[in-house]
C-alpha cells in the first residue's frame, strides 16, 4: 500500500481533478493525505465533498509546500509516499507502474521510483497521451545524470520510501522554491532512483497559481551552493542550478538578484555557462532530428 500526499492551498479549480486523478487509479490500495495549508478559497469544501473514506484530511495554518509535504509525511502510515500537486495530475497507470518498481527493484540503496511527466498546456491535452509499457532505467548517479537532463524527477512523478526521510532529513521549510532540488540533492547523494521511461504524470501549465510565476524573496529559494572540492560532475550540477535561477528571475524582471546570483558564483562562471551550451546541444538536435 501507499501514501499519497497532496499539498493543497488555494486550488479551488484544480484540486478535484488532481484528487480523482487519484481515486481513478487502476491500483486501488492507497490513502490520499490533503494537507489544507491555511486555504482562504473553496478548496477545502470541495476536498469535503469528496466521499471516499480513503481520503484524509489535515489543516494547518499557512507555512508554504514544505511545511504541508512534512506534515503529510508525518501522518503518513505506509512505507512508500507518493506526491502530487494539486494543480496537476495522474494518469490511471501512474500508481501501478510506481508499485511494480518497488516490487521489481526494491533494494537498499534504492529510494526514489519515478516515471516521465509530460507537460500539457490544458487539463485538455493530455488525452493523446496512451498507455506505453516503457523501460526502467537505474539511475547509479543521480547528480551526474541530472547536470545534464531535467527529466528524472519532479514534484508530482515520484514515490519515496519513509523511511528515508527520517535518514537524511525532512523538506527545508524555509524555502519556497526549489524545495524539491534540495531535497534530491541530499537523497541522492546516498540512495539511487529507479526511473521509468514512459509518461504516467501530467503537468499542467496553464494551472492557477503556479509557483514559478512568482518572484520569491533568493532568500526563500534553494540557492546556496558549495562548489569547493566537489567532483567535476557536481560542480557542473550546481552550475546548472545558478544558471536556472538567473534564467527564471530574469524570465521574471527581477534583474537585480539575477545579477547578485552571478556575481556571488562568478568564480564558477565556467559551470554556469556550461549548462547554456548543454541546452544549446539539446536545441540543435531537436531541431535537426529527423
Amino acid at each position: 500500500m501507499i501514501s499519497v500526499i497532496i499539498p493543497l492551498y488555494n486550488k479551488e479549480k484544480t484540486i478535484s481533478r488532481a484528487i480523482h486523478s487519484v481515486l481513478n487509479q487502476v491500483y486501488k490500495n492507497f490513502e490520499i493525505i490533503i494537507v489544507n495549508d491555511g486555504s482562504t478559497d473553496k478548496s477545502l469544501e470541495i476536498v469535503q465533498s469528496i466521499n471516499d473514506e480513503r481520503i484524509k484530511i489535515i489543516s494547518k495554518k499557512n507555512g508554504g509546500v514544505s511545511s504541508a509535504r512534512n506534515k503529510g509525511i508525518e501522518a503518513a502510515n505506509y512505507e512508500y509516499i507518493a506526491f502530487l500537486d494539486s494543480d496537476d495530475m495522474w494518469l490511471p497507470w501512474h500508481l501501478q507502474n510506481i508499485c511494480r518498481m518497488i516490487n521489481e527493484h526494491e533494494d537498499i540503496a534504492v529510494g526514489a521510483y519515478s516515471s516521465k511527466l509530460r507537460k500539457c498546456l490544458s487539463a485538455g491535452d493530455f488525452s493523446s497521451i496512451k498507455y506505453n509499457k516503457g523501460n526502467d532505467v537505474l539511475i547509479d548517479n543521480y547528480i551526474k545524470e541530472a547536470a545534464i537532463r531535467d527529466d528524472l524527477i519532479h514534484s508530482s512523478n515520484w514515490a519515496v520510501k519513509k523511511t528515508c526521510f527520517y535518514d537524511i532529513g525532512f523538506y527545508n521549510e524555509s524555502l519556497s522554491y526549489g524545495e524539491d532540488v534540495e531535497f534530491y540533492y541530499r537523497l541522492f547523494k546516498k540512495y539511487k532512483l529507479i526511473n521509468h521511461t514512459a509518461v504516467t504524470a501530467v503537468y499542467i501549465l496553464d494551472a492557477e497559481n503556479r509557483s514559478d510565476k512568482k518572484v520569491f524573496p533568493l532568500a526563500q529559494r534553494f540557492h546556496e551552493f558549495n562548489f569547493t572540492d566537489k567532483p567535476e560532475y557536481e560542480k557542473k550540477y550546481l552550475g546548472k542550478l545558478v544558471f536556472l535561477i538567473i534564467l527564471d528571475y530574469s524570465m521574471l524582471k527581477a534583474y537585480n538578484i539575477c545579477f547578485k546570483t552571478f556575481w556571488r558564483y562568478r568564480k564558477y562562471t565556467y559551470y554556469i555557462i556550461n549548462y547554456f551550451f548543454v541546452l544549446l546541444k539539446k536545441r540543435i538536435a531537436k531541431t535537426f532530428s529527423f
